[in-house]
Order: structure tokens, then C-alpha cells, then sequence
């Protein structure tokens, strides 16, 4: 992957309904979501989400029917801009 244009500082690898993903998050602040697919004996992976900004922007995503929020994410996604109502944790 020679995309960065800055220096890599976390990777998270992730399975989510049987699908491969590597997240990255680099020295500019920036993360990058990444699916990871077998290509006959080797690996490729391609972009499935980038943010640009080191500042959490959530404006207008929706969290309605979230569950397994607590009430402090909940108090972050909604200062962050996120629309809807959680199911909050009991």
C-alpha cells in the first residue's frame, strides 16, 4: 500500500460478517478503512473509507437504534454532530 503521505502509527484488523478489514491511522491524523480480499494466493485491498481531518466530524450520520452506547459515546456522537436516538446500554 503506497498511499500515505504520512507516517502509519496504528493498525487495526478487524472481521465484520465474515469480511477481512485493516484500519490505519497515520502521523496527519488521518484513518483509512480498508477491505482486505484474496486474490488467487495473494492479498489486495482496497479503500472502503478515508477521513481527512484529525477532528471527529459525525454532521448528520445517524446513530438512531445504535445499541451498546453508553451514555458518555452517546454525549460525543451528538456533540460531534450525529442525528437519532441510541439504544442506550441498561
Amino acid at each position: 500500500m503506497d498511499c500515505f503521505q504520512a507516517s502509519v502509527n496504528s493498525l487495526v484488523w478487524a472481521t465484520r460478517s465474515g469480511v477481512e478489514y485493516l484500519l490505519t491511522g497515520d502521523s496527519n491524523g488521518s484513518v483509512q478503512l480498508w477491505q482486505v480480499n484474496e486474490d488467487g494466493d495473494q492479498l489486495a485491498v482496497s479503500l472502503s473509507w478515508s477521513s481527512t481531518s484529525s477532528q471527529l466530524n459525525l454532521a448528520g450520520a445517524s446513530v438512531q437504534g445504535v445499541q451498546g452506547l453508553s451514555s458518555v459515546n452517546v454525549q460525543l456522537v451528538k456533540q460531534r454532530g450525529a442525528v437519532g436516538e441510541p439504544v442506550l446500554k441498561g
